[in-house]
């Protein structure tokens, strides 16, 4: 199931099939689970009805679960590449938030 891992460094270039059959199931089946759950309680939560909580978060939970897979796909040194990128534009927008940000109803 993992042979092109177990190859180590070697094997570099690996096709979008080879990419998407490494994923770790274990943990894609235990996230939707965790939603499934999640849809449950706000359906009951709604008395049996999708509106106005169910349906929202099953639609961000489908568009959410798209991204991971993509993302899960990407070679980790593009990440790394850009990890000090990422890291500074959070703390540019932290910045921008306590300096802008104004408190309003309590938040």
């Amino acid at each position: 199931m993992y042979k092109f891992y177990e190859s180590g460094i070697k094997n570099q270039n690996l096709s979008l099939k080879d990419k998407f059959f490494n994923i770790s199931f274990a943990y894609v089946l235990f996230v939707i689970l965790m939603a499934a759950i999640g849809v449950g309680m706000l359906y009951s939560a709604a008395n049996g009805n999708w509106e106005p909580w169910a349906l929202k978060h099953l639609m961000r939970f489908g568009l959410g679960f798209i991204i991971m897979i993509v993302l899960a796909m990407v070679d980790l040194r593009y990440f790394m590449r850009y990890a000090y990128v990422f890291y500074f534009a959070t703390l540019l927008m932290l910045v921008y938030v306590e300096a802008m940000g104004f408190v309003g109803m309590g938040a």
